[in-house]
C-alpha cells in the first residue's frame, strides 16, 4: 500500500510534468466555461492532484536548488 501511495504522490519528474500540464489545461477549459457538469468536478479533482504532485516535486527540489545557488555562486556565498 505504501509503495502505491508513493508512486501516486511522488512520481518521477518526467511523469509529474506529463500529468500536470494537461490537467492544468483542463482546468483552464473549465474556467472558460467550455466544460460543465460532472466532468467539471472531475477536472477540479484531477487538477488538485496535479497541484499536490507539483508541490511535492518542488519541495523535494528546494534543498538541491539551495545548495546549488547558495554554495555554487561566489556572489551569493558572501551574503550567506
Amino acid at each position: 500500500m505504501k509503495k502505491i501511495l508513493q508512486r501516486l504522490f511522488i512520481p518521477k519528474p518526467s511523469t509529474a510534468i506529463l500529468i500536470s500540464i494537461p490537467l492544468y489545461v483542463l482546468v483552464g477549459a473549465v474556467l472558460a466555461k467550455e466544460i460543465t457538469g460532472p466532468v467539471a468536478y472531475l477536472a477540479y479533482f484531477l487538477s488538485s492532484y496535479a497541484l499536490v504532485i507539483t508541490c511535492i516535486a518542488i519541495a523535494k527540489l528546494i534543498p538541491s536548488w539551495k545548495k546549488t545557488f547558495l554554495h555554487g555562486s561566489s556572489c551569493l556565498h558572501a551574503f550567506s
